[in-house]
Formats: structure tokens, sequence, C-alpha cells
């Protein structure tokens, strides 16, 4: 029993990590895309005023 459930809790453990390391990617990507974004935002913004 203890074993059957180390083993699941093990390879929902490898999954979730999969998906957390992905997810850390996407956010990092998207962020990186973000800060290229937002000086042009800010130059805009400024322009309007």
């Amino acid at each position: 029993m203890v074993s059957t459930f180390l083993f699941i809790g093990g390879y929902t453990g490898d999954v979730f990590l999969i998906l957390l390391v992905s997810l850390l990617a996407l956010f990092l990507l998207n962020a990186d895309y973000q800060l290229k974004k937002w000086p042009s935002v800010i130059q805009k913004l400024e322009l309007d005023k």
C-alpha cells in the first residue's frame, strides 16, 4: 500500500515538476516579451500627453 502510494506520488511528482518547469518557462518568456513591449507602450503614452 505504502510503496504503491510512493510510486504514484513519485510519478505525479515528476509530472507536477514538468508542469511547473514549463509554466515557469512560459512565464519567463512572457515576462521577457512584456519587458520588450513595455518601453514602446510607455513611449506611446508619453507622446499622447
